[in-house]
């Protein structure tokens, strides 16, 4: 799991938690590793885009939205990388009280068809998107709007994290949130971007596009810090990268 040695596969870094960090319930402050297969992102996208994605087991985050600048200003072979943590598991509507009401999938599509709010719940899984990887067969066909499964064949993200842990959210990550639906498209599925927007602003008889309800505590969940991202080819190549000078730092 050390980034210095062959990364491991999403299914081998739950089992580590399992094993390792829940038996602690702390934290761990080295620097991992992990790589995952790739698809296409199946959930609305902003006009004009597509994403490829891979699936992390487990809560990510970046330290802050300044990480968030300085990781994007670092990015190679992309339009852009974002990571979601919304949850597909739990969804819920907007009432007129100001109180989400939790609703099944089949409601939400109604909801969203005649121009309604769905919100989504922070799961325990997150996702690393890259957005309009530039890989020419992938090019033609997020122009033709004609995404082919087997063009992924064999590619993978390797993806860099520290600060591995399993205790109690920090700071306002403090409870389960609901993320907007039209605020997670509109951003490209960018749980950071919405939250940082949310910090700095404020419109009046606009749908908030993060919501935590009073009533809602989280026991200890097991989250990390992103460092780097890189997709690859199934020769090697990185042909689009995500790219980090972040150091591990102590227990803060």
């Amino acid at each position: 799991m050390k980034a210095s040695g062959y990364p491991l596969y999403g299914i081998q870094v739950a089992d580590f938690i399992r094993s390792t960090l829940k038996a602690d319930t702390g934290r761990l402050n080295q620097r991992f590793s992990a790589v995952d297969a790739v698809r296409w992102w199946p959930r609305e996208s902003p006009a004009e885009e597509a994403a490829v994605f891979c699936m992390v087991p487990f809560r990510l985050y970046s330290q802050s939205a300044k990480d968030v600048r300085e990781l994007q200003s670092r990015m190679d072979g992309a339009y852009r990388v974002t990571v979601n943590r919304c949850g597909f598991d739990v969804l819920a509507t907007l009432g007129d009280d100001g109180t989400l009401r939790q609703c099944t999938n089949e409601s939400a599509a109604r909801v969203l068809q005649s121009g309604g709010d769905v919100y989504y719940a922070e799961g325990a899984r997150s996702y690393i998107l890259f957005w309009n990887p530039e890989v020419d067969h992938l090019i033609e066909q997020i122009k033709r709007r004609s995404l082919d499964k087997s063009s992924l064949r064999d590619m993978v993200i390797e993806y860099e994290f520290d600060r591995l842990s399993f205790e109690s959210p920090l700071v306002w990550q403090d409870a389960i949130g609901y993320y907007r639906h039209a605020a997670m498209v509109s951003s490209g599925w960018d749980s950071d971007s919405v939250l940082e927007k949310l910090q700095v602003s404020g419109t009046a008889g606009i749908p908030p596009d993060y919501l935590r309800p009073e009533e809602s505590s989280e026991s200890p969940i097991v989250s990390a810090r992103l460092l780097s991202a890189s997709l690859k080819t199934k020769d090697g190549t990185v042909v689009a990268e995500l790219k980090s000078d972040n150091k591990p730092k102590g227990h803060q």
